[in-house]
């Protein structure tokens, strides 16, 4: 005799609050800010860890976010085969003519940043006189970050390269320009000054003579919040999206809201005397009769196991800290003087009331990595 199917899903142990109302507010903040008409919202790694195809679904019919951005192909692909129809840029991932070919397919816009993909599009310009089975592109100039960019001198080639091509001034298919700021969010710093004077070399060529509506990209989030001379006609903008600021602006984080609050639960509650220990390697040691919570997440979740003990926590309106070391899918918290908690009592890791930039430092890391470790069993429940 078969068992009879279950007829509920588990109660969730672990998993993730992403906040939509917090994240528009975000977006319609860093729009404002940024005062430039074509604003680009990146959800390359999972969306930062927040859910990318969910958000991608939910904003997909967004008017203030103009195109979605990722880092690979197999990513843009995905949120196509969702049935995402807004623009899509591809912003790392693009280098052989096999590359360019799937983006002319799927209807993505490919940056290319070194001369051999450079060109390869060239050369598609050059063989189909109509240019249709050209993808659309942005090109994108190193400014002095020395990651990812065409120099001064690959891209008066690749611009010459263009102009000689047949029907290239007509096809339109060239989007914009863009660059990167390697330390946006340090307003002191010599280094975002010498970019913003590079970009401007590369956005007097030519070349754009002949593409008047394109777009020019150099700012990201710390672009858009502390450089307004910056900003020019197109933006985009990652952390800040998901309310966490560039560079752990205290000040700034007042504008933002936090979209992603991880919560998990309490499923087991312990005595311990004086002298008991918690944990692997009896890292906690109860200085004094105690009482321990065991809360089902550890870095199998995404929770760092860089923590140490008295790292906060939040219960039922109070603050809890952490007792021993991270393991794989538990922790265990000091409930000690806690008025009142009980197994299935959710746990606050970060969000609305703990600061994951603060967490984050604590375990000298950026909030970047928390969230986009935020692994797959920890389900995104999509707060309306």
């Amino acid at each position: 005799m078969h068992s009879p199917s279950p007829t509920s899903s588990p109660l969730l142990l672990s998993w993730a609050e992403i906040n939509l109302k917090a994240l528009e507010s975000n977006i319609e903040y860093l729009k404002t800010q940024a005062q430039a008409p074509f604003f680009i919202m990146v959800i390359k790694a999972n969306a930062y860890g927040h859910g990318m195809l969910e958000l991608a679904t939910e904003l997909d019919d967004n008017q203030t976010v103009n195109a979605f951005a990722v880092a690979r192909i197999e990513e843009a692909l995905q949120l196509r085969a969702a049935g995402i129809s807004k623009r899509i840029i591809v912003l790392s991932g693009v280098i052989s003519s096999a590359d360019l070919s799937l983006c002319a397919a799927h209807q993505l816009e490919a940056v290319i940043h070194n001369p051999i993909t450079a060109q390869h599009w060239c050369q598609t310009l050059h063989e189909n006189t109509a240019s249709q089975a050209a993808c659309h592109i942005w090109l994108k100039v190193n400014t002095g970050m020395n990651r990812l960019g065409l120099n001064q001198e690959q891209f008066t080639q690749v611009e010459n390269t263009i102009l000689q091509a047949p029907n290239a001034l007509t096809c339109d298919k060239l989007c914009g320009i863009m660059s990167h700021f390697s330390s946006s969010e340090d307003v002191t710093n010599q280094q975002n000054v010498q970019q913003k004077s590079v970009f401007n070399f590369f956005i007097h060529s030519a070349l754009l003579q002949h593409f008047p509506s394109a777009k020019l990209c150099l700012s990201n989030s710390g672009g858009i919040l502390y450089h307004p001379d910056s900003h020019h006609n197109a933006v985009r903008s990652g952390i800040s999206c998901y309310g966490l600021p560039p560079g752990n602006d205290e000040q700034l984080a007042q504008h933002l809201q936090p979209v992603m609050r991880l919560k998990s639960r309490i499923i087991a509650i312990h005595a311990l005397n004086t002298g008991d220990s918690a944990g692997y390697n009896e890292q906690f040691i109860a200085q004094k009769p105690s009482t321990l919570a065991t809360v089902a997440i550890g870095y199998g979740d995404g929770y760092p196991r860089a923590v140490t003990n008295g790292t906060a926590v939040y219960v039922n309106g109070e603050t809890a800290a952490i007792a021993g070391r991270v393991s794989m899918d538990l922790i265990s918290i000091d409930i000690s003087g806690l008025s009142h908690v009980a197994i299935g009592d959710e746990v606050e890791l970060w969000g609305e009331h703990i600061s994951c930039d603060t967490l984050a430092k604590q375990c000298q890391t950026i909030s970047y990595e928390l969230v986009t470790r935020v692994s797959q069993r920890v389900k995104r429940v999509l707060i309306k």
